[in-house]
């Protein structure tokens, strides 16, 4: 979640800021299949990998 990057985007007249963006494709990533994570959650996971 926090490892990624967006940009301001436009759609049919409507300008939508980054963190809308950001936050609108993490939640359908994670509600159709993905888990959504922050980094340190990710990095602990592995730590005893």
């Amino acid at each position: 979640m926090d490892a990624c990057a967006t940009e301001v985007l436009e759609f049919k007249g409507v300008v939508v800021s980054a963190s809308h963006v950001q936050s609108a494709m993490m939640a359908s990533l994670r509600f159709a299949h993905s888990n959504v994570i922050v980094t340190d959650e990710f990095l602990q996971s592995r730590a005893g990998v």
